[in-house]
């Protein structure tokens, strides 16, 4: 089995650069870009919900897909719906009922695997938030080209020139696929090829996530620190 990815090196995804923690008005935010995709997330609360929305035994969740351009698509509602079942199942929601939580995504640009950018994007929003969740999920976009090879993270060019697609989500704990979307035409034996190489991707995004919880509570520690020496220097000099 062939596998390549959207990029140049082999069994990698695209280049991923992470900024977290860049909107102000937020309880946490993510931008995440793999390769030239790039997507926004917001997220608020948890925090006051409508009685029309209210769960008693848990929090909702709510999404907005924002696409760059235009109004929101049939296909953006899927999307919301997508993301939304996956958020329930990671974010451990029964310890916030009563609540809402708000999740806003903003496409900044789309050159392939968009819906596996987003949700690693939201995972990254709700880590940075500090959301207590039963796992973090990590998503991966596999194609199927005509010549029967398998690419990670395909590139919008790639997506369209491909047989046939495979968008899995995994979680850390157990390695298993919390959701899964298909387009094209699979055999079976084509389809295991596809999901053991998105496995294999999954792993590089875990440690990617690991790498940027660890690069921003580094640069906290460092801010807490200057802050209390400031307020030490103070003190002695009051």
């Amino acid at each position: 089995m062939d596998i390549t990815n959207g990029g140049t090196d082999e069994a990698t995804l695209r280049h991923c650069v992470c900024e977290q923690g860049l909107l102000n008005r937020c309880d946490g935010s993510a931008r995440l870009m793999q390769g030239k995709t790039s997507v926004l997330v917001g997220v608020y609360g948890p925090g006051e919900v409508r009685m029309s929305k209210e769960l008693a035994n848990r929090a909702t969740i709510e999404v907005i897909f924002k696409p760059k351009v235009g109004m929101p698509a049939v296909k953006h509602r899927a999307l919301e719906q997508l993301i939304r079942s996956t958020c329930e199942a990671s974010i451990l929601t029964a310890l916030h009922p009563r609540s809402l939580i708000s999740i806003t995504i903003q496409e900044e640009h789309n050159d392939g695997s968009l819906v596996a950018c987003t949700l690693n994007a939201v995972c990254l929003a709700l880590m940075d938030t500090g959301i207590a969740m039963n796992y973090p999920t990590a998503a991966v976009k596999t194609a199927l080209m005509r010549d029967s090879t398998v690419v990670f993270d395909p590139t919008l060019e790639q997506e369209e020139e491909a047989k046939a697609t495979l968008l899995a989500v995994f979680d850390k704990t157990s390695k298993g696929i919390v959701s899964c979307q298909t387009s094209g035409l699979f055999t079976m034996d084509e389809l295991d090829r596809c999901t053991s190489a998105s496995e294999t991707a999954a792993v590089s995004i875990q440690q990617f996530y690991r790498s940027a919880m660890e690069r921003k509570l580094g640069k906290e520690a460092k801010y807490r620190s200057l802050l209390s020496c400031s307020r030490s220097s103070d003190s002695v000099d009051g």
